[in-house]
């Protein structure tokens, strides 16, 4: 992953710790898919890996501050 990503990320991260909700959008717009298609592969459950993606990013938003 490039240097200005990974920067860029880290930015979104600490603007998400502190309440920014287009931040966090940011970032589940980023790594959602991914998280999906590992939890599809495990599960092979399209709408089970769908909720347990929301779960994951919801509880991340829980552990953020």
């Amino acid at each position: 992953m490039p240097d200005g990503m990974e920067d860029d990320e880290h930015g979104l991260l600490i603007q998400a710790q502190q309440g920014s909700v287009e931040a966090f959008g940011e970032l589940y717009e980023r790594f959602a898919p991914a998280v999906f298609r590992f939890l599809y592969s495990q599960l092979d459950s399209k709408q089970d890996a769908e909720d347990l993606t929301a779960d994951v990013f919801f509880r991340v938003w829980q552990a953020l501050p």
